[in-house]
């Protein structure tokens, strides 16, 4: 056997710590390397929860539908609080067990926490659909709420009716002669007082929900409020030169509410941008 001398020893040592420090640095700058931004995470496949609305919710369902079939499966929820570091939540099925996964994005590192649970439910409400994980030791843990967004843009019950329509407006900054503004119409149908204000909110219809569309900066809204009896109406316009940038083809909607009594009305008018 060959005697390792004093330097080749130290050398030895060195070379391991090097190695040991190569090997963490590598394992830092993968967490690093990952991408947590909003447009990432969808990419990624990833059910995305932010400023109060879910993005891409169809995994949820198909997660659902796996483990009820007890077929393994996997959803992540990627969730950006409005103020902190975002997390994923993943839900891991093998076909009897749910494991659930929670990591914390932090500046120097991480945190993550597991449950064991055993399965998933959705629960349809009237405005939304809670997904749970349950039997998690006795108890159950939420994992996303979904808002259901569909709004009508006409309602009439026994004690009001209200009505929100788009009338297409051609003004001439478009030399091809295609829509580029609405005029916004609320109307009321019914015998009691309808208040409403001027303002409303774009939304594309994508990742399977309605997106609000953001105003260039110095857009803003009348502070005025308008109160229409029975057959009145209140009308605003809208143009696509008050987007922050120019609309791409697709679905959108103009969403709009009023107050009649005490009840909040909450109306939305689709319409198409074609493509070009």
């Amino acid at each position: 056997m060959v005697p390792i001398g004093r330097e080749m020893r130290r050398f030895a040592r060195c070379y391991l710590f090097v190695a040991a420090l190569t090997i963490v640095a590598a394992a830092c700058k993968g967490e690093e390397e990952i991408d947590w931004s909003h447009d990432a995470a969808l990419t990624r496949g990833a059910v995305v929860e932010a400023n109060g609305r879910v993005l891409n919710p169809g995994p949820l369902s198909e997660f659902v539908r796996s483990v009820s079939v007890r077929q393994p499966a996997i959803v992540k929820v990627t969730m950006f609080p409005a103020e902190g570091e975002p997390s994923i939540m993943t839900a891991d099925y093998d076909g009897q067990t749910v494991h659930l996964i929670r990591d914390q994005h932090l500046e120097g590192g991480g945190a993550r926490m597991t449950t064991t649970c055993g399965g998933v439910e959705k629960r349809s409400g009237e405005t939304v659909d809670t997904y749970m994980v349950t039997g998690c030791g006795g108890g159950e843990m939420e994992l996303a709420v979904v808002p259901n967004l569909a709004l009508a843009s006409r309602v009439e019950t026994a004690d009001y009716g209200a009505e929100l329509r788009l009338e297409p407006v051609l003004t001439g900054r478009k030399k091809n002669g295609t829509i580029d503004a609405y005029r916004i119409e609320m109307l009321n149908l019914g015998d009691r007082i309808l208040e409403c204000g001027s303002d409303y909110i774009i939304e594309l219809q994508a990742y399977g929900t309605w997106v609000p569309i953001s105003y260039k900066d110095n857009i803003g809204f009348p502070a005025n409020l308008a109160h229409l009896q029975k057959g009145e109406s209140n009308k605003t316009s809208f143009s696509f030169d008050m987007l922050q940038s120019s609309p791409e083809p697709g679905r959108y909607r103009v969403v709009k509410e009023a107050t009649i009594g005490k009840t909040k009305v909450k109306l939305a008018a689709e319409f198409d941008i074609p493509a070009k």
